[in-house]
């Protein structure tokens, strides 16, 4: 190279100069990769989360309606019921009608009986009442 004294020294101040100038890009270069890295894995983390709570979400979605649902049918089976008992008790209603007219019916048949056997014994009566009249 053939430099020497303050040639040899500028030489050697720029070379260093640019060997820094090197290092401190590749050092920039580095820093920017790595934000980078950083950045994505807090837009993956932040996606990941995002799911997550999407999950949640859809999760509690799926049991509340599931919640729902068990209320619906045990409302249906309590309509059930309720229709039962009261179809029961039409049911013994009617039941209780029928027998108060059979009752009904049996008390007008005796008092009928009793009415057609004291007639009948008012009529022996007036028969025995005339023949002992006439002996």
């Amino acid at each position: 190279m053939g430099y020497t004294g303050v040639e040899l020294r500028e030489w050697v101040t720029a070379q260093v100069n640019v060997e820094e100038s090197k290092e401190a890009e590749n050092l920039a270069t580095e820093e920017r990769r790595l934000q980078r890295e950083e950045e994505q894995r807090q837009i993956a983390d932040k996606a990941q989360a995002e799911l997550l709570s999407r999950q949640d979400i859809k999760a509690a979605q799926e049991a509340e309606r599931r919640e729902r649902l068990k209320w619906e049918e045990i409302s249906l089976e309590q309509a059930k019921l309720e229709q039962q008992e009261q179809l029961r008790v039409l049911e013994l209603e009617q039941q209780k009608e029928l027998k108060l007219s059979e009752l009904k019916l049996v008390e007008k048949k005796l008092e009928n009986n009793e009415a057609g056997s004291g007639s009948d014994s008012d009529a022996n009566g007036r028969e025995a009442n005339a023949s002992s009249s006439r002996t």
